[in-house]
């Protein structure tokens, strides 16, 4: 009894289902054609092989400013080239989008900066570099931070410098080899003090040269990796028309529930 109940109502349904479509046919063809219009246009437009773009990657670090600010900088980059109206500079032009983006690597850290590049074309990654470099240079914190640290190892690296060449003028003589500086008449306490100060000189040296690269970018391969266009697809193209048409439907009948509701 039960089953024969649920086959009359779905036999009710499907003949309700096809006089409503029966009635709004031509509302309903004119709309799916206008579907399958719009859908055609736009998995063309989609499908362009100029949508295809390259993406590169850099882990974004300093020791002269923290990354919440980097962070900040480079999302002021990214929206600085995505809606740059400057069409002589030929690097902002390549660039089709670029997001900043800082992800938490483990608890109590900074969390870790990332900035990407989506351009048209393939493009030296040290240029990319180079930009994220020029707009943290320019954050004055960082030029506060960096300067200070600068200038305190320059001086400190020419006193230890000075410091050498008197204990060399004192000694009337330089140490070339461990032999040398081994020798039973010089005084311990002098040569302990002049290899200490060549090991300063040499723990300064190396931060000087740390200094000249202040900004770590660090590139995340695959670099300028390759995202070709989505390829044309007419399910696509039947899926806007199908969606319209389910809509115009849906639509018709609301405005009739509503007129009932009215009258």
């Amino acid at each position: 009894m039960d089953s024969s109940n649920e086959e009359i109502d779905l036999i009710e349904v499907l003949r309700k289902s096809f006089s409503f479509m029966n009635k709004n046919k031509w509302i309903l063809i004119v709309v799916l054609i206008g579907g399958l219009v719009l859908g055609y246009y736009q998995t063309k437009k989609r499908s362009d092989p100029s949508n295809a773009y390259y993406r590169t990657q850099f882990i974004i670090n300093s020791s002269f400013i923290d990354n919440n600010e980097i962070y900040m900088i480079g999302r002021d980059l990214s929206y600085e080239v995505i809606n740059s109206e400057v069409n002589a500079n030929e690097l902002y032009s390549a660039i089709n989008d670029a997001e900043c983006t800082k992800d938490i690597v483990a608890e109590g850290q900074e969390p870790e900066v990332n900035i990407v590049f989506e351009t048209s074309k393939s493009i030296d990654v040290k240029q990319l570099s180079d930009l994220i470099k020029k707009k943290i240079s320019a954050n004055e914190n960082f030029k506060k931070n960096y300067g200070i640290e600068l200038q305190y190892n320059t001086e400190r690296l020419k006193l230890l410098n000075n410091q050498l060449s008197r204990y060399i003028n004192e000694n009337d003589t330089t140490p070339v080899s461990n032999d040398h500086l081994l020798d039973p008449n010089k005084d311990p306490g002098q040569l302990k003090a002049y290899l200490k100060l060549l090991d300063m000189k040499e723990h300064l040296e190396k931060k000087m040269i740390m200094l000249d690269d202040p900004i770590q970018c660090y590139p995340i391969a695959p670099l300028n990796k390759l995202y070709e266009a989505p390829k044309f697809s007419m399910m696509l193209v039947l899926l806007y028309g199908f969606i319209l048409s389910a809509f115009s439907a849906l639509l018709i009948v609301f405005i009739r529930i509503i007129k009932q509701a009215l009258s």
